[in-house]
């Protein structure tokens, strides 16, 4: 019968996360620590998962997902753990990995100091390959993994020298402004994501190209950094003062649900229209349900899977988006 890592932990006297972080040669861990659990290892046989085929000179069928979530301290309201936008990418990625008989190593990079840790992880051999996703441009440390390594980034600003895979924003904010253009309304108001994601960039750029092609001077732009709770303060803010405005194209689903209980609040949401981006599940089930952008996550997963898988040298631009209609877009005259 194999032993487990419980196990290896209970012998040695110390947590299963130690064990843990002694194969992943966390700098963290005493080296008398250390000794003492390689010792077991060797002692009673332990073969742990990942390390194992690395041990015998395989290369090991791991893959590295790496989310962030670098922030400062001050701003509390952002959690990547909590993102639905993440997630969704994340049981994607789950799902199409298993199809291919691989697994991946999911890990919330929260402080910039952690990119030592995803360096052992390479050099290590402990992940064949690893998929960067929500980190903005001031994160330029975590590029040169794609100089070095079997890496591709999702959402990043475009690099030579990096393979990334994006989805085609500014044609999703383009969409998203057209659809309610054609529903009569002229005054729209943008809720942006900031300028720290080419996401939330590109898909103000559409906005923008939708109301110079319809000829509509007039543009109203916030920047609410992808956050529910910003966005529904914006509003309140925003529809106190500015009586003209009929719609409102929120640049993902998290910040137009703030967006709807701003709504609510100042009565108005059976006047306002809004329309949002990614599709979240909740997006179907809140009221009103709300319309939304829905980029090919699936896609999006799978093409990143076999740009590590086939070790590919590329980049791209998907392109595959769609509106769900619902209920929040009101046609008007």
């Amino acid at each position: 019968m194999k032993i487990t890592s419980n196990e290896i932990a209970k012998i040695v006297g110390v947590s299963r996360s130690t064990v843990s972080k002694v194969l992943n040669n966390y700098p963290s861990i005493p080296e008398k620590t250390r000794k003492k659990v390689l010792d077991a290892i060797e002692k009673y046989g332990y073969e742990p998962n990942f390390a194992a085929q690395s041990l015998a000179g395989k290369e090991n069928r791991v893959i590295g997902v790496f989310i962030g979530d670098i922030r400062k301290k001050s701003d509390n309201l952002f959690s990547g753990e909590k993102s639905p936008y993440f997630l969704k990418f994340i049981s994607a990625l789950s799902r199409i990995s298993k199809q291919n008989r691989y697994n991946i190593l999911i890990n919330f990079i929260y402080d910039i100091q952690e990119i030592e840790d995803i360096e052992l992880l390479f050099k290590n051999k402990n992940i064949s390959g690893a998929i960067f996703i929500g980190f903005n441009k001031s994160n330029k440390e975590i590029l040169k993994f794609g100089e070095n390594y079997n890496c591709v980034y999702v959402d990043i600003f475009k690099d030579k020298k990096i393979n990334y895979i994006n989805v085609d924003n500014v044609k999703g904010g383009y969409l998203a402004t057209k659809y309610l253009i054609e529903n009569g309304h002229r005054e729209i108001l943008h809720l942006s994501g900031g300028k720290n994601r080419i996401s939330s960039i590109e898909r103000e750029k559409g906005y923008k190209k939708a109301l110079l092609e319809y000829n509509i001077e007039n543009y109203y732009i916030e920047n609410c950094k992808f956050e529910e709770e910003l966005a529904y303060k914006k509003t309140i803010e925003i529809f106190n003062k500015n009586n003209n405005i009929t719609a409102i194209f929120s640049s993902n689903d998290i910040m137009a649900y703030g967006a709807i209980k701003g709504l609510k609040e100042l009565n108005l949401i059976d006047k306002i229209s809004i329309i949002g981006f990614d599709n979240i599940n909740i997006s179907n089930y809140i009221t009103p349900r709300l319309t939304s952008i829905n980029p090919p996550i699936d896609l999006l997963a799978d093409k990143a899977l076999k740009f590590i898988i086939n070790k590919e040298k590329n980049s791209i631009i998907i392109d595959k988006l769609e509106i769900i209609k619902r209920e929040s877009v009101k046609k008007i005259k």
